[in-house]
């Protein structure tokens, strides 16, 4: 998300007013914990914790982007710019593909759905960025750690730690905070 408020302040100018740099200031920490932030040991850190964390900030990197050349594209093109996003991450898939392990290969209608799902994203973030700020629609995005939280437990009765109940609470007040400051 830091990442995106540069590349919106930098290269489109944007000025957001008080309550949107407060809700920024809130959402940043909202993130961290409402996705299980804390600290990792040093027993907690191998390979494996290295190799995940790089691909994750990879992964952030790549959706920032994303979102941020998504916004630049004009509205009669946006879903051409879709339909790019959704290629382009077809074809970095296949070496990954090849790494993977056979169970994992039998899941294609789950991958479709989340495909699906995904174009369903981008194409509701190019709708919300008509007529406002870029960054306040990609700080509202940034939040999805929230959704896969309430999801895991609501459906899969999964247990809310206190750490992520703040985050989903501050995340929720982040996005009061930049929603209003559009009115």
């Amino acid at each position: 998300m830091s990442i995106a408020l540069a590349l919106s302040l930098v290269f489109l100018g944007e000025r957001p007013n008080a309550w949107v740099w407060l809700g920024v200031m809130i959402a940043l920490p909202a993130i961290w914990l409402t996705a299980g932030g804390g600290r990792l040991n040093k027993g907690q850190v191998n390979s494996t914790t290295q190799t995940g964390l790089l691909f994750g900030l990879g992964a952030g990197l790549g959706f920032v982007l994303q979102l941020h050349f998504l916004g630049q594209v004009p509205n009669h093109a946006a879903l051409y710019g879709i339909a790019l996003c959704m290629l382009s991450g077809a074809l970095c898939l296949p070496p990954f593909y090849q790494r993977a392990k056979p169970a994992q290969k039998r899941f294609p209608l789950f991958a479709t759905i989340a495909g699906g799902i995904s174009t369903l994203g981008l194409t509701l973030y190019a709708l919300s960025r008509q007529g406002q700020l870029a960054i306040i629609s990609i700080v509202i995005v940034s939040m999805y750690p929230l959704i896969p939280v309430v999801f895991g437990s609501l459906v899969r009765k999964e247990a809310f730690s206190g750490t992520s109940m703040m985050g989903v609470v501050l995340s929720i007040v982040a996005t009061v905070l930049i929603t209003v400051s559009t009115y």
